[in-house]
């Protein structure tokens, strides 16, 4: 006689797999939908050039200097590259500006450390508003 729970079907083991799969898949999107938001309304304060949905600023890794040195003449003082969807880096181009802000105690929280992304949204909106 074999035991009841050698019975199982196998296509309900799969099943119950590929629900499992598909919930941890929803909850990543959104967490990254999440994240992309607080991103978005932290750099609302920065002007910047458009981007891409997907690729953010950059197609190519050959555009990158070319396009950071014209960004940098047309926003004189500060503004964001975006490297994908979800993570984005706010350049400081004007040394008057980054004066003011490292007088504001803003360094504090340009180079703090921490373990966890939502930190660092929170850091650039503190930044946005210290400006």
């Amino acid at each position: 006689m074999k035991p009841s729970w050698l019975c199982v079907d196998v296509s309900r083991v799969l099943h119950l797999a590929a629900v499992f799969c598909l919930t941890c898949v929803l909850l990543k999107a959104i967490q990254l939908y999440h994240r992309r938001q607080e991103l978005l309304k932290a750099f609302v304060k920065f002007p910047g050039h458009p981007t891409h949905w997907l690729f953010g600023h950059f197609l190519k890794e050959e555009e990158i200097l070319d396009k950071s040195e014209v960004w940098a003449q047309k926003y004189l003082y500060a503004h964001p590259h975006w490297f994908g969807s979800f993570m984005a880096v706010l350049v400081v181009s004007d040394p008057d500006y980054a004066k003011t802000l490292f007088a504001r105690g803003a360094a504090n929280y340009l180079f703090q450390e921490s373990n966890s992304q939502q930190s660092g949204v929170s850091q650039i909106g503190c930044l946005a508003e210290i400006i």
